[in-house]
């Protein structure tokens, strides 16, 4: 709850630049994040079983996110919806292919790995993993070019 405070306080703050807008966004993706996780652990184990999927999604939106707040903060460039979509894309992508099977009314979360196997998915469970660990890496290289170059400029 404390990210979701921060967001709003900055969200309200006066004299906004766009990397404020940008840094809210990730706070609320935090946010919505805690709360899958609350949800996802507490015993209550059925009480959001689809929306595993969409916070699985989640790890697609923190490197474009971090990513365009670095330009928006260095004013590297201005950010606009038509340059962001691509940035985007992978996370559209994952749930899009995923938002049938998360929805299905027979998902159970344990048997997750074991549907995927039984249903002959593993190797997209694989590479979708593989996709997932990659993702940010390639966004943190690309971001800290960014602020290295940044720093030698001042």
């Amino acid at each position: 709850m404390l990210s979701f405070f921060c967001a709003f306080i900055i969200y309200k703050k006066p004299d906004k630049k766009q990397a404020d807008y940008i840094i809210s966004g990730i706070l609320l993706v935090l946010t919505f994040n805690y709360l899958f996780i609350f949800f996802r652990t507490s015993d209550d184990k059925n009480f959001v079983p689809h929306l595993i999927g969409f916070a699985a999604s989640l790890s697609f939106v923190y490197g474009p996110l971090i990513y365009l707040y670095i330009l928006a903060y260095t004013d590297r460039m201005v950010i606009s919806f038509k340059k962001t979509i691509p940035h985007f894309l992978p996370f559209v992508i994952y749930l899009g292919l995923n938002i049938f099977y998360f929805l299905n009314d027979h998902f159970k979360e344990n048997n997750y790995l074991e549907d995927a196997y039984l249903d002959g998915h593993l190797a997209f469970f694989y590479l979708v993993t593989f996709l997932k660990g990659i993702h940010p890496i390639i966004y943190l290289v690309i971001t800290l070019r960014i602020v290295l170059g940044h720093q030698k400029k001042y």
